[in-house]
């Protein structure tokens, strides 16, 4: 199957990549097949994009790219929604907020999307009493300065 994105070139996937988020994602309840699109014109940047609505995308990241200390401990219920049996099962992603100004680009620390890549299902969780922020500067202060 071909997803086409304005966001990255057209992608060739496999029903085996789709990961199912059955209750949505907050906000975007009714779409619940994604898929993880990586392209290396935007990496460490990736896609999760709606297999049933592929002119959406969402920019994601592997936090611990950024935050090496960000650790998710997920409650059974939710290991269980997930049917995660190993850590290693899952694959987590936070959601990104794009800006032209460099300052202003965002990672939702609170909400990652984890997925159960064995199982092919995915699932946003709120850590509500994590101390993690809902919009955390994805960029330091002492990269800024480099970049200037």
């Amino acid at each position: 199957m071909e997803l086409k994105n304005p966001q990255f070139r057209s992608v060739e996937i496999k029903e085996k990549d789709v990961v199912l988020f059955p209750n949505g994602i907050p906000g975007f309840e009714g779409i619940t097949r994604f898929v993880v699109v990586e392209d290396d014109d935007f990496a460490p940047l990736c896609w999760l994009v709606p297999v049933d609505d592929p002119e959406v995308a969402f920019a994601v990241v592997d936090p611990r790219t950024f935050f090496p200390d960000y650790h998710v401990v997920l409650p059974q219920s939710e290991q269980d929604a997930l049917r995660l049996q190993n850590e290693e099962d899952a694959r987590v992603l936070v959601i990104v907020v794009v800006s032209t100004d460099p300052t202003e680009i965002t990672a939702n620390l609170m909400g990652p999307l984890v997925i159960n890549s064995k199982a092919g299902l995915g699932k946003q969780v709120v850590l509500a009493d994590s101390g993690y922020p809902v919009r955390t500067p994805l960029l330091s202060e002492a990269l800024l300065k480099c970049a200037k």
